[in-house]
């Protein structure tokens, strides 16, 4: 994805993070996913795209997901340790 969003910087001439739809031919093409019998090269650059992009937002979600239940489990730990009155003037 790197290599894409690098691809669309040298096509727009500026720092473009949005793939627009006429710069897709160029970059599959730049890219090296030229045509061939079964399939256009700029269709199997962007099924390419789409599953590495998927992939990656699947892994994404995964860790913010671990990371909210490691928080969640300290705060509880946390609520748990601190002082409280047992009695007897125990806290």
């Amino acid at each position: 994805l790197l290599r894409v969003r690098n691809e669309l910087h040298y096509l727009s001439g500026w720092k473009n993070d949005l793939f627009f739809f006429h710069l897709q031919e160029p970059a599959a093409a730049h890219l090296g996913f030229g045509d061939d019998g079964a399939a256009r090269g700029v269709e199997r650059f962007m099924q390419h795209y789409y599953l590495h992009a998927r992939t990656i937002f699947r892994l994404s979600d995964e860790v913010i997901e671990r990371c909210t239940q490691v928080r969640a489990s300290k705060e509880s730990l946390m609520r748990r340790l601190r002082a409280r009155d047992l009695g007897d003037g125990l806290t």
